[in-house]
């Protein structure tokens, strides 16, 4: 099965056609990723050239509706192969539209954030977790995200009950995890827990809907260019109005290309 490995900020990924077996992925993604065993990666992207579409497989073989950084991937996957500077990608969050600028780094329209169809939890704590400690807001991408704004320790918060908020009561599809802190210069630095990946080192939905939580929350104001740091690196997001969509830049590039024996993961 032939591959590309892509990263965006420390979030890697397999890109794999779309006519490869989607069902064989799923049961062995596991496997696939394992960065011991197989090739390693926080997922599987599978994509289609006629589309053009993406479709997100998690490190656990779930599925996710969105992954941006992996969206970043497979527009510069795709634009390696082609003159034009632009594209616009089926999603399980709809049509979006990428564009590459001169530098490599890839923008893309992730689409209108909201907050969650279920009872929203705005600034409010988690009744199923007894004694908490912090307040949560969640916002869709359309992927779920349950949001916290801390002072201090946010990676240590993330890797200690981001396992358990993941599976929480009031999220019966699980959730992302992010805990933020909001610096003085405006810079919004981000731990999350991703759900089916764990700890990781970028999360773009999760950039996005942690931006649009600090908005809502008047943390800081729409229409501004707001930089987020993660473990692996920059993301920029600007969110123009509170029903306008989150543009997101930031960087996705090749590691390697070969193939692997599906014979080999049994």
């Amino acid at each position: 099965m032939k591959f590309s490995k892509y990263e965006g900020l420390g979030n890697h990924f397999i890109v794999v056609e779309s006519n490869a077996d989607r069902e064989w992925l799923i049961e062995h993604a596991e496997a696939v990723c394992d960065p011991h065993f197989g090739i390693g990666a926080d997922g599987i992207l599978l994509v289609s050239r006629q589309t053009p579409s993406m479709e997100v497989i998690n490190e656990d073989g779930s599925i996710s509706e969105m992954c941006g950084n992996g969206l970043r991937c497979v527009a510069a996957y795709l634009l390696n192969s082609s003159d034009d500077s632009s594209i616009t990608i089926s999603t399980g969050a709809g049509m979006l539209s990428c564009h590459r600028h001169s530098n490599g780094n890839i923008e893309v329209n992730m689409g209108m954030p909201r907050l969650s169809n279920t009872p929203a939890l705005l600034n409010e704590p988690l009744k199923s977790i007894a004694n908490s400690q912090h307040t949560f807001t969640q916002v869709d991408m359309p992927n779920p995200h349950c949001i916290s704004f801390v002072d201090h320790s946010a990676k240590k918060l993330a890797a200690q009950l981001g396992p358990t908020i993941e599976q929480a009561v009031e999220f019966p599809n699980r959730s992302n995890v992010e805990f933020a802190t909001l610096l003085d210069d405006g810079t919004i630095e981000l731990h999350v827990w991703e759900r089916g990946v764990g700890l990781t080192m970028a999360c773009g939905t999760g950039a996005c809907a942690t931006v649009y939580a600090a908005c809502v929350l008047g943390r800081i104001s729409f229409g501004e260019d707001v930089r987020v740091a993660l473990p692996g690196g920059d993301l920029t997001v600007n969110i123009a109005t509170p029903t306008g969509p989150a543009i997101k830049t930031g960087p996705a590039r090749l590691i390697f290309e070969g193939e692997f024996h599906k014979n080999s993961f049994k």
